[in-house]
């Protein structure tokens, strides 16, 4: 996204991010840049195989966000394809919200058992029809988005999921390893998205931000 970076008390977020992503001699932490850089943009994509981290990370993001100031009616969601990918989803962030150095009532929230749901209960299923119940007239109430399995999500699907998505102010997270799980409908969106991004580097701008919250070192050319 090319859109400036959204509000955030930084000095509370620089807090945040030392205690969630301690020191470590691996040099860089990527998985503590997809999470500063997943707060301050209004879309982000974590990609990785098994085991490593996504989930993790994920429950890291969404700590940060709910420890800045305002977040008490913060909306947060979290949707996969399946029943099961859902289900999966939330007992996996469940057990990674434990070792969260946060407070009791973000850990509280975190592991709200109405959390997740698939992409089809989020949107709103109409019986006997291809149209769900939320839409660019009737968005999504939500904050923050987050998408597991985003892989297989197919074109059609994706197209209505963004048209029912709340874009100002909001955050997207799409979550999925790009070499597995394909969608059975036409287009790999997660897999185009990944492709993509390839050929993008961190801007000076985000560089100088992350030394200044982290004092970490961030080169262009990565």
């Amino acid at each position: 996204s090319q859109r400036p970076p959204l509000p955030l008390d930084a000095p509370i977020l620089k807090a945040g991010l030392a205690a969630l992503f301690p020191t470590t001699r691996e040099q860089p932490n990527w998985q503590k840049i997809a999470a500063f850089t997943a707060v301050r943009r209004p879309l982000s994509v974590i990609t990785g195989g098994p085991g490593t981290g996504k989930t993790w990370t994920i429950a890291r993001v969404l700590a940060l966000l709910l420890e800045q100031p305002g977040s008490e009616n913060l909306q947060v969601r979290l949707a996969a394809p399946t029943g099961k990918g859902a289900a999966r989803l939330q007992e996996t962030l469940a057990a990674s919200v434990e070792s969260l150095d946060c407070s009791a009532s973000v850990k509280t929230r975190l592991q709200a058992r109405d959390l997740s749901a698939t992409l089809h209960r989020l949107l709103g299923p109409i019986p006997h029809s291809s149209r769900f119940r939320h839409n660019q007239e009737r968005p999504l109430p939500v904050d923050v988005l987050v998408i597991d399995e985003a892989s297989m999500v197919s074109l059609a699907l994706m197209a209505k999921l963004l048209a029912a998505y709340p874009h100002a102010n909001t955050r997207l997270l799409l979550v999925g390893d790009k070499d597995q799980l394909p969608p059975v409908d036409p287009g790999g969106v997660f897999g185009d998205i990944c492709r993509a991004a390839a050929i993008n580097q961190f801007s000076q701008a985000t560089c100088r931000a992350y030394e200044e919250c982290t004092g970490e070192i961030l080169e262009t050319n990565h």
